[in-house]
C-alpha cells in the first residue's frame, strides 16, 4: 500500500514529508531512504499507521503512515 513519511532529523526535529512512496508499506526496524533537498536520507522505521478505506468505492486513495528515525 502507499505510504508517507515522518521523518525525525538527528537534531529532533520532525518533519512531515509530503511524498507518497508507492511500494509496499515497510515494516518496523527496516530502513528506507527519503529524498531532503535533493539528498538521499537514510532512516530507520520506528511506527506505521495503517489506515483501513473508509468506502470501497471512493477515488479518494488510502495512504499508510510510516514514522522513521534518521540514522
Amino acid at each position: 500500500m502507499p505510504y508517507k513519511v515522518s521523518l525525525t532529523r538527528k537534531g529532533g526535529r520532525r518533519i512531515d514529508l509530503p511524498e507518497i512512496h508507492r511500494l509496499k508499506t515497510p515494516w518496523k526496524d527496516e530502513q528506507v531512504t527519503v529524498e531532503i533537498d535533493g539528498q538521499p536520507i537514510r532512516a530507520i522505521v520506528t511506527g506505521v499507521r495503517k489506515y483501513p478505506s473508509k468506502s470501497s468505492g471512493t477515488t479518494v486513495e488510502t495512504v499508510d503512515g510510516v514514522d522513521a528515525l534518521e540514522v
